[in-house]
């Protein structure tokens, strides 16, 4: 098993995010309604397939819009969203933003 210093500098090394992937998409989003598939995936590190199913799930949840403008799309997060795991229901995607946004 290892001593707590072995276990601590083995975590050090891992890479691990607390925010899920779609977390991290709804995030960019708000800071860049008008980025592509390929400006998303180069900056948040997911394929374009992945992201797609990503997109599908926060706009089925109300929690992005997706309007075609053209050949691309602009992305709008409702801030006014809940989320939708039990444990956040009491919480909008506003709320979230707040938090996270750069000063």
């Amino acid at each position: 098993m290892g001593s707590a210093s072995e276990r601590h500098a083995e975590s050090r090394n891992r890479t691990w995010a607390l925010l899920s992937p779609h977390g991290f998409v709804l995030f960019y989003l708000a800071m860049n309604p008008e980025a592509t598939l390929r400006d998303m995936s180069q900056n948040i590190g997911l394929t374009e397939r992945t992201l797609y199913s990503v997109i599908k799930d926060l706009s089925s949840a109300d929690m992005v819009r997706v309007a075609r403008i053209g050949r691309r799309n602009s992305y709008n997060v409702n801030a006014d969203a809940h989320f939708v795991h039990p444990l956040f229901a009491h919480l909008t995607v506003k709320k979230l933003l707040d938090a996270l946004k750069p000063e």
